[in-house]
């Protein structure tokens, strides 16, 4: 009878330690209510992060599919609610500073943590990676875009140059003005400018947000995922050279119009054969590098190991 009164209290102790962390967690989110306006705000100013809604579209649905292993959660984690008053702090002060990529890191960051405060490590590592993948619709450090930017921009121009001038296109280059002049170079009949929304850039994020959700559902070691994140940036620098190109062979042949209309409307093609690109590249991982120790981004059914008794007894 004694023991059943203990078990009774300590059942009734556990349910208002997470009610009360519920509780906590929630005003910590509505707190960090703000940083989401900021990125809707974002998502519509910057088009290199306008599939920030579908992203977390996507994550909803990832977290769905893990619905039954998250139907129960019967450990917490005190490591979580440290990290949540950290995570909270960096809120408070990133709104003061007015430091804008900060705000909605911090905010996922309140997440993951009250996550690892409520349900403990092992939803804690559940919930990982399809909250990661909204990390990708933060924008970045406008000191970053600024020390890369210029990089990509002679980049893109260089080798845009070069391809162009391998199909024939008498090319003028100057930093990051490229000319296309006449057979005996005294005129030019068209030139571009690559700026920074030309410098690859756009695509390079959308890219990488697309090969993390592929990563995620591709079954071999971590290695090899991070292969496939890596492989990101120089397919994105390709593409912005070929489409550069292109631009380039049609103002020369056909006049600027048609040059800007192919400059308004080739890039969500560029993406999608990038895509493809990435897709083969996953086939090769799958097939050359072995199978993981575990597959975190694949829901499997569970098979019933109880061995058929018809089978064994025929046998």
């Amino acid at each position: 009878m004694m023991e059943s009164k203990n078990t009774t209290l300590s059942v009734s102790s556990q349910r208002i330690s997470l009610l009360s962390g519920g509780i906590i967690f929630v005003l910590v989110l509505l707190l960090a209510f703000s940083a989401l306006g900021f990125l809707v705000t974002v998502w519509r100013e910057d088009p290199g992060l306008s599939h920030g809604p579908i992203l977390f579209l996507i994550t909803g649905g990832l977290l769905w599919m893990k619905r039954s292993q998250l139907r129960t959660w019967e450990s917490a984690n005190p490591q979580g609610l440290v990290l949540l008053v950290l995570a909270s702090l960096l809120l408070v002060g990133s709104v003061v500073a007015d430091i804008a990529f900060l705000q909605p890191l911090s905010f996922f960051t309140i997440l993951l943590s009250g996550i690892l405060f409520l349900g403990g490590r092992e939803a804690f590592l559940l919930c990982l990676g399809p909250i990661g993948l909204l990390g990708f619709s933060i924008p970045w450090p406008t000191t970053l875009v600024s020390a890369i930017s210029f990089p990509l921009q002679l980049f893109s121009s260089a080798y845009a140059a070069l391809f162009a001038g391998m199909l024939g296109m008498p090319i003028h280059r100057n930093g990051v003005e490229i000319f296309v002049t006449s057979e005996s170079g005294d005129k030019v009949i068209y030139s571009i400018i690559v700026a920074q929304k030309c410098s690859g850039l756009t695509s390079l994020m959308v890219l990488l947000a697309f090969t993390y959700l592929i990563a995620y559902f591709t079954p071999v070691r971590w290695w090899g995922r991070l292969l496939m994140m890596s492989a990101v940036a120089p397919l994105a620098l390709f593409g912005n050279a070929v489409r550069l190109t292109i631009i380039l062979l049609v103002g020369g042949h056909y006049g600027a119009k048609p040059a800007q209309w192919v400059h308004d409307n080739e890039q969500p093609i560029l993406i999608f054969l990038c895509s493809f690109g990435l897709l083969g590249l996953r086939a090769l991982l799958m097939r050359w590098i072995p199978l993981g120790d575990s597959t975190a981004g694949i829901v499997t059914p569970e098979l019933d190991e109880t061995p058929d008794k018809t089978s064994e007894a025929e046998v």
